[in-house]
Protein backbone atom coordinates (compact mmCIF):
# COMPACT_ATOMS: atom_id res chain seq x y z
CA UNK A 1 0.00 0.00 0.00
CA UNK A 2 1.31 3.14 -0.90
CA UNK A 3 1.10 6.12 1.66
CA UNK A 4 0.03 9.64 0.34
CA UNK A 5 2.43 12.50 2.20
CA UNK A 6 0.31 14.99 3.36
CA UNK A 7 0.80 18.57 2.93
CA UNK A 8 0.86 19.50 6.74
CA UNK A 9 0.36 16.95 9.34
CA UNK A 10 0.90 18.15 12.99
CA UNK A 11 1.12 15.39 16.01
CA UNK A 12 0.42 16.34 19.80
CA UNK A 13 2.01 20.13 19.18
CA UNK A 14 1.95 22.42 22.65
CA UNK A 15 3.81 25.43 22.05
CA UNK A 16 4.94 28.34 24.66
CA UNK A 17 6.28 32.04 23.59
CA UNK A 18 9.24 32.54 25.45
CA UNK A 19 9.30 34.22 28.64
CA UNK A 20 5.40 33.01 28.79
CA UNK A 21 4.01 30.61 31.04
CA UNK A 22 0.34 29.53 29.66
CA UNK A 23 0.80 27.45 26.01
CA UNK A 24 -0.57 29.44 23.08
CA UNK A 25 -1.10 26.31 21.31
CA UNK A 26 -2.38 23.05 22.77
CA UNK A 27 -2.51 19.14 21.90
CA UNK A 28 -2.67 20.58 18.74
CA UNK A 29 -3.50 17.31 16.01
CA UNK A 30 -4.14 18.39 12.10
CA UNK A 31 -3.88 16.85 8.59
CA UNK A 32 -4.39 18.74 5.65
CA UNK A 33 -4.34 17.22 2.26
CA UNK A 34 -2.91 18.38 -0.77
CA UNK A 35 -5.43 20.28 -2.67
CA UNK A 36 -7.15 21.54 -0.15
CA UNK A 37 -8.05 24.77 1.37
CA UNK A 38 -8.33 24.55 4.96
CA UNK A 39 -10.15 27.69 6.34
CA UNK A 40 -8.83 28.41 10.68
CA UNK A 41 -12.02 30.18 12.11
CA UNK A 42 -11.93 31.50 16.09
CA UNK A 43 -12.15 34.84 18.02
CA UNK A 44 -9.16 37.21 18.65
CA UNK A 45 -6.25 35.27 20.50
CA UNK A 46 -7.17 31.56 19.92
CA UNK A 47 -3.89 30.72 18.38
CA UNK A 48 -4.36 30.96 14.63
CA UNK A 49 -1.58 33.17 14.04
CA UNK A 50 0.29 31.49 16.13
CA UNK A 51 -0.30 28.58 14.56
CA UNK A 52 0.67 29.91 10.93
CA UNK A 53 3.94 30.57 12.39
CA UNK A 54 4.41 27.39 12.97
CA UNK A 55 3.82 26.09 9.29
CA UNK A 56 6.81 27.92 7.76
CA UNK A 57 9.22 27.37 10.63
CA UNK A 58 9.63 31.02 12.40
CA UNK A 59 8.59 29.00 14.96
CA UNK A 60 10.63 27.45 16.80
CA UNK A 61 13.26 28.02 14.82
CA UNK A 62 13.47 32.51 14.69
CA UNK A 63 11.05 33.15 17.17
CA UNK A 64 12.38 30.19 20.13
CA UNK A 65 9.96 29.12 22.92
CA UNK A 66 9.08 25.63 23.93
CA UNK A 67 7.74 23.23 21.46
CA UNK A 68 6.51 19.84 22.55
CA UNK A 69 5.30 17.39 19.79
CA UNK A 70 5.77 17.62 15.44
CA UNK A 71 4.95 20.06 12.68
CA UNK A 72 5.28 18.26 9.16
CA UNK A 73 4.98 20.49 6.09
CA UNK A 74 5.39 18.41 2.83
CA UNK A 75 6.84 15.88 4.27
CA UNK A 76 9.68 18.44 6.11
CA UNK A 77 10.34 18.24 10.08
CA UNK A 78 10.08 22.12 10.68
CA UNK A 79 12.69 21.91 13.60
CA UNK A 80 14.87 19.66 11.29
CA UNK A 81 15.14 22.34 8.55
CA UNK A 82 15.95 26.18 7.81
CA UNK A 83 13.18 28.66 7.45
CA UNK A 84 15.22 29.07 3.64
CA UNK A 85 14.25 25.37 3.17
CA UNK A 86 10.53 25.82 4.38
CA UNK A 87 10.25 28.65 2.38
CA UNK A 88 10.35 26.89 -1.08
CA UNK A 89 7.67 24.62 0.05
CA UNK A 90 5.08 26.57 2.23
CA UNK A 91 4.83 30.41 1.73
CA UNK A 92 2.77 32.81 4.20
CA UNK A 93 1.03 36.21 3.49
CA UNK A 94 0.39 38.58 6.61
CA UNK A 95 -3.01 40.73 7.43
CA UNK A 96 -1.19 44.02 7.00
CA UNK A 97 0.81 43.85 3.43
CA UNK A 98 3.07 46.96 4.07
CA UNK A 99 4.60 44.78 6.66
CA UNK A 100 6.15 42.60 4.09
CA UNK A 101 7.20 45.01 0.91
CA UNK A 102 10.23 46.73 1.14
CA UNK A 103 10.99 47.50 -2.89
CA UNK A 104 10.84 50.50 -4.91
CA UNK A 105 8.98 48.82 -7.73
CA UNK A 106 6.36 45.50 -7.67
CA UNK A 107 8.93 44.01 -10.37
CA UNK A 108 11.51 44.05 -7.32
CA UNK A 109 9.11 42.57 -4.57
CA UNK A 110 8.32 39.69 -7.08
CA UNK A 111 12.19 38.94 -7.83
CA UNK A 112 13.25 39.66 -4.50
CA UNK A 113 12.33 36.02 -2.83
CA UNK A 114 13.79 33.80 -6.10
CA UNK A 115 16.99 36.01 -5.92
CA UNK A 116 17.43 35.41 -2.25
CA UNK A 117 17.05 31.23 -3.05
CA UNK A 118 19.95 31.47 -5.82
CA UNK A 119 17.51 30.76 -8.50
CA UNK A 120 18.78 30.93 -12.37
CA UNK A 121 17.98 34.30 -13.78
CA UNK A 122 15.64 32.12 -16.36
CA UNK A 123 14.27 30.50 -13.55
CA UNK A 124 13.25 33.99 -12.00
CA UNK A 125 11.73 35.09 -14.85
CA UNK A 126 9.04 32.20 -15.50
CA UNK A 127 8.54 32.37 -11.64
CA UNK A 128 7.91 35.98 -11.63
CA UNK A 129 5.71 35.84 -15.24
CA UNK A 130 3.51 32.87 -13.49
CA UNK A 131 2.79 34.81 -9.80
CA UNK A 132 2.08 38.10 -12.25
CA UNK A 133 -0.31 36.37 -14.05
CA UNK A 134 -1.91 34.29 -11.38
CA UNK A 135 -2.55 37.34 -9.26
CA UNK A 136 -3.25 39.78 -12.33
CA UNK A 137 -0.60 42.04 -11.60
CA UNK A 138 0.28 42.75 -15.35
CA UNK A 139 1.31 46.21 -16.57
CA UNK A 140 2.07 46.79 -12.32
CA UNK A 141 5.92 45.87 -12.95
CA UNK A 142 7.23 49.74 -12.34
CA UNK A 143 4.59 50.81 -10.12
CA UNK A 144 5.83 51.90 -6.44
CA UNK A 145 4.03 49.30 -3.84
CA UNK A 146 3.84 52.11 -1.61
CA UNK A 147 1.49 54.05 -3.64
CA UNK A 148 -1.04 51.20 -4.66
CA UNK A 149 -4.39 50.65 -2.81
CA UNK A 150 -4.65 48.31 -0.08
CA UNK A 151 -5.95 45.55 -2.18
CA UNK A 152 -3.47 46.01 -4.70
CA UNK A 153 -0.61 45.80 -1.96
CA UNK A 154 -2.32 42.69 -0.93
CA UNK A 155 -2.12 41.52 -3.88
CA UNK A 156 1.25 42.31 -4.79
CA UNK A 157 2.68 40.21 -1.77
CA UNK A 158 0.47 37.68 -2.30
CA UNK A 159 2.47 37.23 -5.81
CA UNK A 160 5.67 37.86 -4.15
CA UNK A 161 5.51 35.03 -1.77
CA UNK A 162 4.01 32.77 -4.78
CA UNK A 163 6.95 33.82 -7.15
CA UNK A 164 8.76 31.48 -5.33
CA UNK A 165 6.22 28.55 -6.35
CA UNK A 166 5.55 27.03 -2.53
CA UNK A 167 3.63 24.02 -2.80
CA UNK A 168 1.14 25.57 0.58
CA UNK A 169 0.09 28.82 0.77
CA UNK A 170 -0.68 30.58 4.64
CA UNK A 171 -2.95 33.28 4.37
CA UNK A 172 -3.30 34.95 7.93
CA UNK A 173 -6.18 37.04 7.92
CA UNK A 174 -5.66 38.43 4.49
CA UNK A 175 -8.60 40.65 4.12
CA UNK A 176 -8.56 42.31 7.26
CA UNK A 177 -7.10 45.51 6.22
CA UNK A 178 -9.33 45.67 3.25
CA UNK A 179 -12.95 47.38 2.03
CA UNK A 180 -15.44 44.71 0.94
CA UNK A 181 -14.59 45.17 -2.76
CA UNK A 182 -11.24 44.45 -2.05
CA UNK A 183 -12.52 41.49 -0.07
CA UNK A 184 -14.53 39.97 -2.50
CA UNK A 185 -11.24 40.57 -4.88
CA UNK A 186 -8.83 38.60 -2.71
CA UNK A 187 -11.56 35.55 -1.82
CA UNK A 188 -12.00 35.49 -5.69
CA UNK A 189 -8.30 35.26 -6.25
CA UNK A 190 -7.49 32.81 -3.45
CA UNK A 191 -10.63 30.03 -5.07
CA UNK A 192 -8.91 30.44 -8.47
CA UNK A 193 -5.09 29.97 -7.23
CA UNK A 194 -6.44 26.91 -5.34
CA UNK A 195 -8.99 25.72 -8.54
CA UNK A 196 -6.61 26.55 -11.62
CA UNK A 197 -3.28 26.11 -9.86
CA UNK A 198 -3.75 23.52 -7.19
CA UNK A 199 -2.29 25.81 -4.59
CA UNK A 200 -2.74 24.27 -1.38
CA UNK A 201 -4.13 26.90 1.10
CA UNK A 202 -4.46 27.32 4.59
CA UNK A 203 -6.82 30.22 5.64
CA UNK A 204 -7.38 32.51 9.04
CA UNK A 205 -9.84 34.59 8.80
CA UNK A 206 -12.70 36.15 10.74
CA UNK A 207 -15.31 37.18 7.50
CA UNK A 208 -17.82 34.40 6.82
CA UNK A 209 -17.24 34.43 3.20
CA UNK A 210 -14.24 32.55 3.89
CA UNK A 211 -16.14 29.79 4.75
CA UNK A 212 -17.59 28.96 1.76
CA UNK A 213 -14.06 28.52 0.12
CA UNK A 214 -13.41 25.75 2.96
CA UNK A 215 -12.48 21.88 2.29
CA UNK A 216 -11.93 21.59 5.98
CA UNK A 217 -13.06 24.10 8.56
CA UNK A 218 -11.21 24.27 12.03
CA UNK A 219 -12.79 25.86 14.76
CA UNK A 220 -10.41 27.24 17.46
CA UNK A 221 -10.67 28.28 21.08
CA UNK A 222 -8.12 29.11 23.48
CA UNK A 223 -4.90 27.57 21.69
CA UNK A 224 -7.03 24.85 21.29
CA UNK A 225 -8.67 22.93 17.85
CA UNK A 226 -12.50 22.29 19.00
CA UNK A 227 -13.70 21.20 16.19
CA UNK A 228 -12.45 20.07 12.14
CA UNK A 229 -13.63 18.65 9.07
CA UNK A 230 -15.80 19.24 6.15
CA UNK A 231 -17.81 22.24 6.75
CA UNK A 232 -21.24 21.42 6.53
CA UNK A 233 -20.75 18.82 9.30
CA UNK A 234 -18.49 21.33 11.54
CA UNK A 235 -21.69 24.15 11.14
CA UNK A 236 -23.73 21.41 12.30
CA UNK A 237 -22.09 21.39 15.36
CA UNK A 238 -24.34 24.37 16.95
CA UNK A 239 -22.34 24.12 20.37
CA UNK A 240 -18.92 23.75 18.78
CA UNK A 241 -19.61 26.84 17.10
CA UNK A 242 -21.62 28.88 19.34
CA UNK A 243 -18.24 28.13 21.67
CA UNK A 244 -15.53 29.49 19.34
CA UNK A 245 -17.15 32.85 18.77
CA UNK A 246 -17.59 32.70 15.02
CA UNK A 247 -19.19 34.95 12.02
CA UNK A 248 -21.02 32.09 10.33
CA UNK A 249 -22.52 32.59 6.91
CA UNK A 250 -25.89 33.70 6.59
CA UNK A 251 -27.49 30.50 4.43
CA UNK A 252 -26.01 28.74 7.80
CA UNK A 253 -27.70 31.39 10.29
CA UNK A 254 -31.13 31.23 8.65
CA UNK A 255 -30.85 27.43 8.93
CA UNK A 256 -30.48 27.90 12.71
CA UNK A 257 -33.16 30.31 13.15
CA UNK A 258 -35.65 27.85 11.44
CA UNK A 259 -34.23 24.80 13.51
CA UNK A 260 -35.28 26.90 16.70
CA UNK A 261 -39.02 27.31 14.92
CA UNK A 262 -39.26 23.81 14.28
CA UNK A 263 -38.36 23.54 10.51
CA UNK A 264 -35.82 20.98 9.76
CA UNK A 265 -34.29 21.42 6.31
CA UNK A 266 -31.77 18.51 6.51
CA UNK A 267 -28.30 19.57 5.63
CA UNK A 268 -26.54 22.50 6.93
CA UNK A 269 -26.61 25.36 4.23
CA UNK A 270 -23.48 27.62 3.38
CA UNK A 271 -23.88 29.37 0.09
CA UNK A 272 -27.07 31.10 -0.82
CA UNK A 273 -27.79 28.35 -3.62
CA UNK A 274 -28.08 25.65 -0.98
CA UNK A 275 -30.51 27.51 1.13
CA UNK A 276 -32.64 28.66 -2.32
CA UNK A 277 -32.74 24.45 -2.74
CA UNK A 278 -33.79 23.80 0.35
CA UNK A 279 -35.90 25.91 1.30
CA UNK A 280 -37.45 24.97 -2.49
CA UNK A 281 -37.81 21.16 -1.55
CA UNK A 282 -39.11 21.80 2.03
CA UNK A 283 -42.03 24.13 0.35
CA UNK A 284 -42.35 21.48 -2.14
CA UNK A 285 -43.28 18.83 0.63
CA UNK A 286 -45.27 20.62 2.64
CA UNK A 287 -47.72 21.54 -0.78
CA UNK A 288 -48.00 17.57 -1.17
Amino acid sequence: MTLTRKAIKIEKLTYTYPGQVSPALREINLEIEYGEIAVIVGSTGCGKSTLCLLLNGYIPNSIGGEMKGRVLVAGLDTRKHAISTLAQKVGIVFQIPETQLFCATVLSELTFGPENLSFPADEILKRVEWAKKAVGLEGFEKRNPVRLSEGEKQKVALAATLSVKPEILVLDEPTSELDPKETDEIFSLIGKLNEEYNVTIILTEHKEQAIELADKLILMKNGEIICQGEPHKVLSNRRKVKEACIRIPQPTQLYYRLHDYGINLGRVPIKIDESYELLKNFLLYKRE
